[in-house]
């Protein structure tokens, strides 16, 4: 399976298409699928109808960021796109609308990606030779609904997938995901990859623990918010532990996440923010008895 990652700071969306397909060894009609990540700066339908449009014979998916990576390291203003080409391997792309609110019309479309890829359903060897990835909106809280819609029409609980959540930089909570050409913000996409090469997917991150650890004593798992921390305000233990104000530590969240301790092993949990009460609310899910939670830093950032 070969793959190709270039990146472009062209600030216009044609400019940047255009700088991105220059760099690619090979056409552009023979990729089976086609990532890319852009900023929120960018027009997000017009470049996502634009590479639709230089990768018609492709499997288009996009979605908005929160800071870009790519082999030259960390970025911000820029898009980043992947490409695949893999004779030995199969691939098909579905969107899922809704997410947030109705999951399951998206069901067909997510059947029909698992037909055309060839794996099939109620199969608990489906997983062995294939995967999948996602990107989800996070802004509507929708990972939750929508995963449990795929698991409940493949019925493999195995089944490997890999990816993340869009992301989005500045003060209004915008997100986006496109599918060929097609954008919603309360939905996710899923890429289904059926193939005879190898593959390994692993979890890796940039955050190591500060050492510190808190107790969630108050949360709101409906609103995944946490109230009290060790049976104080949450902003206020926040902030504490990264020795700022609070008012500090409202613009230190991105590089200063949660981590959980979940099955033995500490998961990084990303923050949305904070509310006016002083409550955090985190991008992931809150689970009530609450585990044990750590104050985590950036390692490289």
């Amino acid at each position: 399976m070969e793959q190709e990652v270039v990146s472009t700071h062209q600030p216009s969306v044609a400019a940047a298409v255009q700088d991105l397909c220059a760099k690619l060894k090979r056409s552009v009609d023979s990729y089976q699928a086609v990532i890319f990540m852009a900023a929120i700066t960018y027009d997000f339908a017009e470049l996502s109808r634009a590479l639709r449009d230089r990768f018609p014979n492709s499997e288009v998916l996009g979605t908005s960021t929160a800071g870009e990576i790519s082999p030259a390291g960390f970025a911000e203003g820029s898009i980043v796109l992947t490409t695949m080409y893999s004779p030995e391997s199969h691939v098909a792309g579905a969107m899922v609308e809704n997410g947030s609110t109705y999951p399951v019309s998206g069901a067909s479309e997510l059947r029909g990606a698992l037909q055309r890829c060839g794996i099939r359903c109620k199969d608990p060897s489906s997983g062995k030779n294939a995967f999948a990835i996602t990107f989800i909106n996070g802004v509507f809280n929708a990972e939750e609904s929508v995963l449990s819609t795929f698991y409940s029409i493949i019925q493999n609980d195995a089944f490997p997938l890999a990816g993340g959540t869009a992301g989005y930089t500045g003060d209004t909570p915008r997100m986006f995901i496109s599918y060929n050409g097609k954008v919603t913000q309360d939905g996710a996409e899923f890429l289904f990859v059926r193939t005879s090469c190898p593959f390994d997917i692993r979890q890796e991150d940039i955050f190591h623990s500060t050492g510190k650890s808190f107790f969630v004593t108050e949360a709101n798992p409906v609103e995944r918010t946490l109230t009290r921390l060790n049976g104080r305000p949450a902003q206020t233990v926040y902030a504490e532990m990264l020795g700022v104000s609070e008012s500090k530590a409202t613009q230190m969240t991105f590089e200063n996440p949660f981590g959980r301790y979940l099955d033995g092993e500490l998961r990084i949990a990303a923050l949305a923010g904070f509310t006016p009460d002083k409550k955090i609310s985190p991008s992931s899910r809150v689970s009530c008895p609450t585990p044990r939670w750590n104050s985590c830093t950036s390692a490289t950032r």
